[in-house]
């Protein structure tokens, strides 16, 4: 009998070779995130803000977070465990809600730095001035909470109706952890752009491939939507 680490061995060896231009994308943006971390480390005095510049210094740290984050939902994805991933996404997301406050509202990080809970319900009050983004939180919730939709992931029938104990390939369920996966690792890029690249750095490779590695991912996504909504439709 397989061992679960057995068991999502095989998953991840099955996802890499069945979805490999996908997986090769994630990889790509977290090699960029990585190399973000880089020119931080090779510029410091140049690029880290000011001790006073609670804004900025907010955005860095969130943005680090969103990347231990965002790699906690890419190892659960690619174990097969996408209701996981698709959950820790919604923590991801409200580090990104947090960052786009303080883009727009840089006088509040001085108390959130001292204490002060900036709660979700203005965040997402100040977020809907800018963005459209109800839809794409509902989703995320959907899997936080301990209801049918969550409950069904393990649910699903082969033959005699087995339920998926530990972890299985399901390619709709994968395509919905990758799409959200990508759009906020892709934000959260975008994001931290103005903070670590000033005007003297706003030539600088990085940027330019970050920018590029948005409008490819733009093509990926719009191709996930597709293959979802075709998985949806199999399913029934």
């Amino acid at each position: 009998m397989l061992t679960i680490e057995d068991k999502e061995r095989f998953v991840h060896s099955s996802i890499r070779l069945e979805f490999t231009k996908e997986t090769d994308h994630i990889e790509e943006m977290f090699e960029l995130f990585t190399k973000c971390y880089k020119f931080v480390h090779e510029h410091e005095d140049d690029v880290l803000p000011d001790a006073e510049d609670y804004a900025k210094w907010s955005t860095f740290l969130l943005f680090i977070r969103n990347f231990r984050v965002l790699r906690v939902a890419h190892h659960s994805m690619l174990k097969g465990y996408n209701e996981v991933s698709i959950a820790v996404q919604r923590l991801a997301f409200e580090n990104h809600l947090l960052m786009f406050f303080f883009m727009f509202r840089p006088e509040e990080a001085k108390e959130w730095w001292s204490g002060k809970r900036i709660g979700l319900r203005r965040l997402k009050r100040e977020a809907r001035k800018r963005l459209s983004y109800d839809e794409v939180y509902a989703e995320l919730s959907k899997l936080v909470h301990a209801n049918i939709e969550t409950t069904r992931f393990f649910w699903k029938p082969h033959g005699e109706g087995m339920v998926t104990w530990t972890t299985d390939v399901i390619p709709a369920d994968f395509y919905w952890a990758l799409q959200g996966l990508l759009t906020l690792g892709i934000a959260t890029l975008l994001g931290i752009i103005p903070t670590i690249f000033g005007e003297e750095f706003q030539e600088e490779p990085l940027v330019k491939e970050i920018k590029e590695f948005n409008v490819s991912s733009k093509r990926i996504l719009k191709d996930i939507s597709e293959k979802l909504r075709a998985e949806i439709e199999k399913e029934g």
